[in-house]
């Protein structure tokens, strides 16, 4: 039983290891104007992301 346990524990662990994130920011962006957002999808990944 605790070998079933760490072997899905690794598995959830690798799992969550391929996710790539990139950020670009500029730290003196004055936000106070926005009054929305949008979040922009890369098109070129191979990665599928859901927009729910």
């Amino acid at each position: 039983m605790h070998r079933l346990f760490v072997a899905i524990l690794l598995a959830l662990l690798a799992g969550c290891a391929t996710a790539n994130v990139s950020t670009d920011f500029d730290p003196g962006f004055d936000f106070s104007g926005l009054k929305t957002f949008c979040i922009l999808y890369d098109k070129s990944s191979s990665i599928a992301i859901s927009a729910l």
